[in-house]
């Protein structure tokens, strides 16, 4: 390798960019490629950052014997694909590994050409008498380029403490190098950084102040919420435009293989969300409303001021595959805050503020070597403010709004080469 770039260097431009070529060329045509996606059996939903390692038959189901060049690992995308490339045409043992899943170990016969194979793997539960910490040069490469990054799956987020109503942005309050300015705050000061220096996204969309009740509480609903994607310095790239961290979450696909519907109470507000298959994909629905109406209305009276004061979520997407290569997705949000505060007679006081937004996202699999996702998203905050002082009424708005388009995709010319390119406006 080093010996071929030295003699493409004495080379001209012209001809240093076609060895170039043909070096790639050869690296992938000398074997064969694996591809597909890494799904959950029992909801259909794709498997973020999954393990996957192809390993010669003969040299055993633990790799003994075998010589490092000869085994080959990965991990699956956010979106649940992975791919292998230029890997030599011979029985291999494939084995899958995903927090919360049982392990997949079958044997594969992978001739020349290109091969499509789906894993889907079986929901188990996790347990842990003890803690081991393994890592490998393969399976620990990914997260040694991002030493900030810390990666919560929903299942987690439920397990943690919380006060009230469970909480994501209060949850990742809990994890080190992050802090708040009180307990009745739920901005993030991450590593010194203020919460408008924290870029917060939801299905890469960013939201502007996404928080209920002056602070209180978050836009994000449990019910709805896959995965949480925490960088707390040294972002990528592709999460550029703010100065401290990125806040990225990801929500749920939506069960490809039953209708489900499951909700809940808490002290502060009621959730449900449905989920179920459509031809092709899946949709889900999830809401979430407060239930303080009632009780404020209760110690309401005539010489005591009391506002009247609910919040609400709404989370829905719909998911579609198009043959065996595209898949498209619709998704939207709609948050709302009302505070209504009626004073003397003539006199009140009307506050409406929230978020909203929409995504259209196209994903396409070009081939095992090319991977990209295009969507156009629209993202809005709100706020509203109605005051009529003596009969005298005073109105007045503030609105953000951002329309987005973006591409990104993933390139692997040969085996031990990965190009992420994209672009937005």
């Amino acid at each position: 390798m080093f010996t071929s770039l030295r003699c493409i260097e004495r080379l001209s431009a012209p001809l240093a960019g076609m060895a170039l070529a043909l070096f790639f060329a050869a690296d992938y045509a000398a074997g064969t490629s694996l591809d597909g996606f890494v799904k959950s059996r029992q909801a259909g939903e794709s498997l973020s950052y999954a393990l996957i390692s192809l390993t010669p038959e003969d040299a055993g189901a633990n790799g003994e014997g075998a010589r490092p060049a000869e085994r080959f690992a990965t991990s699956s995308t956010q979106a649940g694909y992975y791919s292998f490339l230029a890997i030599p045409a011979a029985k291999y043992i494939l084995r899958v590994r995903a927090i919360g899943y049982v392990e997949r170990t079958e044997v594969i016969e992978l001739g020349t050409g290109s091969t499509r194979l789906d894993l889907m793997l079986e929901a188990a539960p996790f347990l842990v008498p003890t803690v081991e910490v393994e890592g490998s040069p393969d399976e620990g490469r990914e997260m040694g380029h991002h030493p900030g990054l810390i990666r919560l799956s929903a299942k987690r987020l439920h397990r943690l403490p919380a006060v009230g109503e469970q909480d994501l942005v209060r949850s990742v309050q809990l994890l080190p190098g992050v802090q708040t300015a009180s307990d009745l705050s739920s901005g993030l000061y991450i590593r010194g950084g203020g919460p408008d220096q924290t870029l917060i996204l939801l299905d890469q969309v960013p939201l502007y102040n996404p928080t209920h009740a002056f602070g209180l509480f978050s836009t994000f609903n449990p019910g709805a919420t896959k995965d949480v994607s925490l960088y707390k310095g040294a972002y990528p790239s592709q999460f550029g435009g703010r100065l401290g961290s990125v806040l990225n979450v990801a929500n749920r696909e939506g069960n490809l293989q039953e209708f489900r519907a499951t909700g809940g109470v808490s002290v502060i507000a009621g959730r449900v969300t449905a989920e179920g298959p459509i031809r092709g994909g899946s949709w889900i629905v999830s809401a979430r409303r407060t239930h303080l109406d009632p009780i404020l209305d209760a110690v309401r009276t005539d010489s005591s001021e009391v506002p009247s004061y609910y919040f609400y979520d709404l989370n829905a997407r719909i998911n579609r595959s198009v043959g065996s290569s595209d898949k498209v997705v619709l998704s939207g949000y709609r948050g709302r805050d009302v505070l209504r505060l009626d004073l003397d007679r003539g006199s009140y006081l009307d506050i409406r503020w929230g978020n909203a937004t929409a995504t259209a996202k196209w994903t396409h699999v070009f081939g095992p070597d090319l991977f990209s996702d295009v969507h156009v998203s629209a993202t809005e905050y709100r706020s509203d403010t109605d005051v009529e002082i003596f009969s005298t009424p005073i109105r007045y708005s503030n609105r953000l709004f951002d329309v987005t388009a973006r591409a990104d995709i993933d390139w692997r010319p040969a085996a031990a080469h990965v190009i992420d390119a994209g672009a937005s406006a």
